[in-house]
Parts: structure tokens; C-alpha cells; sequence
């Protein structure tokens, strides 16, 4: 452990949206560009990441609530779902010195279900 402890509200917003540093690194891209409408290709090539794969994380934003569709394959930041904006804000002026306690949050969580969820 780095020793660096996340305030709550930006833990569990972690917990619950965050799967991947590419998720994460999308949802603050997106919130930096909200003032426009953005595609799958915009992304892939902001992040330098492959189109399918943005492809997944926007579904997933959009099921989330943070992004939301606007057009055919044209998205938007909306973020105003339980407190989305609020950490992301704190993410991205924070993001550099809690790097290593954001990454360890996000793989410190179960992959996929647990034998509990059986």
C-alpha cells in the first residue's frame, strides 16, 4: 500500500464505475471534452487505444449513466449521476499524487463474481 488514502465519496465512486485505468482515464477525457459531442474514433485516438475497446467503455459509461448517447455513435458527458462529477473532479486535480491508491482500488476489486455470488 502506498500509505495515500482516497476520501470516501471518491472510493466508492471507484468501487462502483471504475474497472480499468482506460475506463478511468476515458471518464476524465470525456469530462474534459463535454462541451462537445464526441465518437468512438475520438476517443481511441485521444487515448491511443484500439476502437473496439473504446467501443466497450462507452457502452459501459452510457450504462452507468456518466456519458450519454447523443446521435449514432455520438456521445456526450453528463455525469451528474450520484456523484460522478464530484469525484471526477477531485480524480483529475488529485489523479498525480494518488495514482498508485486509485490503481490499487481499482485491482484491488473482485474481477468477476465471487463464490458468494453464486
Amino acid at each position: 500500500m502506498t500509505g495515500a488514502v482516497l476520501p470516501a465519496t471518491v472510493g466508492s465512486f471507484v468501487d462502483s464505475h471504475v474497472d480499468s485505468l482506460s475506463a478511468l482515464e476515458s471518464m476524465l477525457w470525456m469530462k474534459d471534452n463535454a462541451q462537445r459531442d464526441v465518437s468512438t474514433l475520438d476517443l481511441a485516438r485521444a487515448l491511443r487505444m484500439a476502437p473496439h475497446q473504446a467501443a466497450i467503455i462507452l457502452d459501459r459509461l452510457a450504462d452507468d449513466g456518466v456519458i450519454g448517447a447523443v446521435a449514432n455513435d455520438r456521445w456526450r458527458y453528463v455525469g451528474g449521476v450520484g456523484g460522478v462529477d464530484e469525484a471526477l473532479t477531485w480524480l483529475r486535480e488529485h489523479l498525480g499524487r494518488y495514482r498508485v491508491a486509485v490503481i490499487e482500488r481499482i485491482f484491488s476489486k473482485p474481477a468477476g463474481p465471487t463464490e458468494g455470488d453464486r
